[in-house]
């Protein structure tokens, strides 16, 4: 639907097409041109983070690049961790060698799947970990409940 910001009486818009019937308020503003879900989707594809997920050594490996942040990104990563424990996965690393940014919303899903992950009688570390993620990772204490370390290897083994 398209709209425009004036008044709270809402008009049909004869200008749009397609099977729906679209309300719009009346103004005397330029029209904004409407959304579409291509540029919605192209919109979650850059704000997303990228996951590759393999095993070694009999642990799944989640490599994680991008932005951690509220949104299609944050939902991804817990997504992808909860349908690994949901098919039985154990032990996690998470490797962050290629996050730029964490934000509340990023913590608290790193936070709400360890936490799962125990629950399960299972472990997650994170692996890789930039400086300026470390950061609020350590300003926030978290570091001292979540297991981490400084390479994939050391933390495979914290794991065993």
């Amino acid at each position: 639907m398209t709209f425009a910001t004036d008044t709270a009486r809402l008009i049909p818009n004869p200008e749009v097409s397609g099977s729906g019937r679209a309300l719009t308020r009346p103004s005397t503003r330029p029209k904004m041109a409407a959304v579409s879900p291509a540029s919605v989707a192209a919109w979650a594809f850059v704000m997303s983070v990228r996951i590759n997920v393999r095993k070694r050594d009999g642990v799944t490996a989640l490599d994680l690049e991008g932005r951690i942040i509220l949104g299609p990104a944050a939902d991804s990563v817990a997504r992808a961790i909860q349908e690994r424990i949901a098919q039985g996965t154990r032990k996690i690393v998470l490797n962050m060698g290629g996050v730029q940014q964490v934000d509340t919303a990023g913590i608290g899903t790193v936070v709400r799947c360890f936490v799962s992950m125990q629950r399960t009688g299972g472990g997650m570390v994170l692996v890789s970990v930039p400086d300026r993620v470390r950061l609020v990772f350590e300003m926030s204490r978290l570091f001292d409940a979540i297991p981490s370390a400084p390479t994939e290897e050391e933390g495979l083994l914290t794991l065993r």
